[in-house]
């Protein structure tokens, strides 16, 4: 590790401040990361799966361009955010199929009702391949091997068009062996984060105290959610305007920030 020195060459400079300058100024190189601090360890984790687990913007990305291409104007984060407040979030309730909510939203947004047909058809069928080329994102399959290793209390939590059992196929495939305690959607409790009963049904399902665990979540509103029910958080993707306990720069940062379950040590 590449060692960084501060000098002084006026003489006449007070040498009772340089302890102060010393700790007030941080010299680092630009590629050394920075330390990872949580308020304390956990011993439980509700991990979202879009954008957690596996990248859940490809079809997002896709669907703006090829808007783009038909003449709207807008960017990414105001146009999701509408259309997961105002459209999804039924869909995520299990009251509204997804198609439904699509055509709504494209024919609000200034489209045809030929062209929101077609534009979820074409949709419909990238959605498709996306979920059959999905991969974890990087880091994802060993730290959560690790975590499994190490006794800590895996859950996911989520916000989605499919069932807890569906969600939990798809992360067999993508993950190997299933080494969750609980895999909640939205679509089974018929709430949707951040409301508080969401949080609350898998804290039960970990069977853990609030205190001992924390929601590994990318969005601001789930996050607060998670936040004002007494819940660790650690953001990772996230928003710009997130607020977190901690700030995830890798998924592997979580071995960092859990406890080794004492019944995983006694048995080492």
């Amino acid at each position: 590790m590449a060692t960084w020195q501060i000098g002084f060459k006026e003489p006449s400079l007070d040498e009772s401040l340089l302890p102060i300058i010393r700790k007030a100024v941080s010299f680092r190189p630009a590629n050394q990361r920075q330390p990872i601090y949580a308020p304390q360890l956990v011993s439980g984790l509700l991990l979202d799966a879009g954008n957690i687990l596996y990248d859940d913007t490809a079809w997002r990305r896709w669907l703006l361009r090829l808007l783009t291409r038909l003449g709207l104007r807008t960017e990414y984060g105001p146009f999701f955010r509408v259309f997961d407040r105002d459209y999804l979030d039924a869909v995520y309730r299990g009251l509204r199929t997804f198609s439904d909510a699509l055509d709504s939203f494209l024919t609000s947004a200034g489209l045809s009702a030929g062209q929101a047909e077609e534009v979820r058809h074409a949709l419909d069928s990238y959605r498709l391949h996306c979920n059959e080329s999905d991969r974890p994102l990087i880091g994802v399959r060993e730290t959560i091997a690790q975590l499994h290793l190490r006794g800590v209390k895996l859950a996911v939590l989520c916000n989605s068009e499919h069932s807890g059992e569906s969600i939990r196929l798809r992360l067999a495939e993508l993950l190997g062996e299933s080494l969750w305690a609980a895999v909640i959607s939205s679509h089974d409790l018929g709430c949707t984060m951040p409301e508080p009963a969401c949080y609350r049904a898998a804290l039960n399902a970990v069977e853990l105290p609030v205190a001992e665990v924390a929601f590994v979540g990318h969005d601001a509103r789930e996050l607060r959610g998670a936040s004002a029910l007494g819940l660790s958080t650690f953001a990772f993707n996230c928003d710009r305007d997130a607020r977190a306990d901690v700030f995830l720069q890798r998924f592997g940062d979580l071995i960092a920030l859990t406890r080794t379950s004492p019944r995983c040590s006694s048995a080492a």
